[in-house]
């Protein structure tokens, strides 16, 4: 386009100079002047499209942001995350079962045993505290009244596929040994403390969670009618550690007659599932000088 330009202002230069005579080098003069503004106008377009260019460019990126920026505006910020749901609101049958089999490692297990009168949902003074140890052939039960020790029961295998009972009462000074027929089962120690654990899936009632022992736990309440020949009003209920699973406290309710509003609880808490408790320990003592009890 250039060249163009500067052919044509040489022919009208050429036309004119009959009747201008050149003066001075008027026309390298004149043809400086065209190339110069040639060379500018060149620089111009050159610049105008890189400009242009660029100006395109710096749309593209802007218009790109701001799809990203769209983009990001529309995903939310803090997605919404799933509840996870606890393992007690599953179906008992897909957990219960894994308890059970962890249990069933424990060679013997000790806790309190507890007996309270509870009237009107308040539990009235007990001075009667017993420690209740369980192993898989005997137990034994140390019963403490204002902190001391008034009776220890053995229940124990006799060797003839029978058990032995004896009572030692050290308030007494006194002592009786009883056979029962059968066996103490081949159920593990903490099925015979935990029997409810069976009985989940038949649960009438999930008592949420409470704190217990500074533990947060789970209970459930299940009717006694539902094992044995047992009344409908008979209560139990268990209580189970939501981290560990393992059993804290398990209670048995019972009513002290039909007209008495009062209910009878025994309560086991304070479980030690690796008392490292030897064979003596379930082998009967009596003291030296008690006096055995007849009939």
């Amino acid at each position: 386009m250039e060249h163009v330009a500067e052919d044509r202002v040489g022919q009208l230069i050429e036309s004119a100079s009959g009747a201008f005579p050149p003066a001075g080098g008027l026309k390298e003069r004149i043809r400086s002047a065209i190339a110069a503004d040639a060379a500018a106008a060149s620089t111009s377009r050159r610049l105008m499209a890189l400009l242009s260019g660029r100006v395109f460019r710096i749309a593209a990126v802007a218009a790109a942001a701001a799809v990203v920026i769209t983009v990001f505006a529309l995903w939310p910020s803090n997605p919404p995350v799933p509840a996870v749901k606890a393992w007690w609101q599953g179906p008992p049958s897909a957990w219960a079962g894994e308890i059970s089999a962890a249990l069933e490692a424990f060679e013997s297990v000790t806790c309190r045993d507890v007996w309270v009168v509870v009237d009107g949902g308040r539990e009235l003074p007990t001075s009667s505290v017993g420690a209740f140890s369980t192993s898989r052939d005997s137990y034994r039960r140390d019963q403490y009244d204002g902190g001391v020790l008034t009776l220890t029961q053995w229940y124990t295998p006799s060797g003839d596929g029978n058990m032995y009972q004896t009572d030692v009462h050290y308030d007494k000074g006194t002592y009786r040994i009883m056979s029962h027929k059968g066996s103490y089962g081949a159920e593990s120690p903490v099925s015979r403390l935990t029997l409810q654990i069976r009985l989940l899936d038949r649960a009438d009632a999930l008592l949420g969670t409470r704190v217990m022992e500074g533990r947060e736990c789970v209970g459930f309440e299940i009717s006694a009618a539902k094992y044995g020949d047992n009344p409908p009003e008979w209560k139990d209920r268990i209580w189970f550690d939501v981290q560990t699973r393992l059993p804290v406290c398990v209670e048995y309710e019972r009513p002290m007659g039909p007209a008495d509003a009062r209910k009878f609880v025994e309560r086991r808490d304070q479980f030690n599932w690796a008392p490292g408790l030897g064979t003596d320990f379930f082998r009967p003592v009596i003291p030296q000088g008690f006096r055995e009890e007849k009939g």
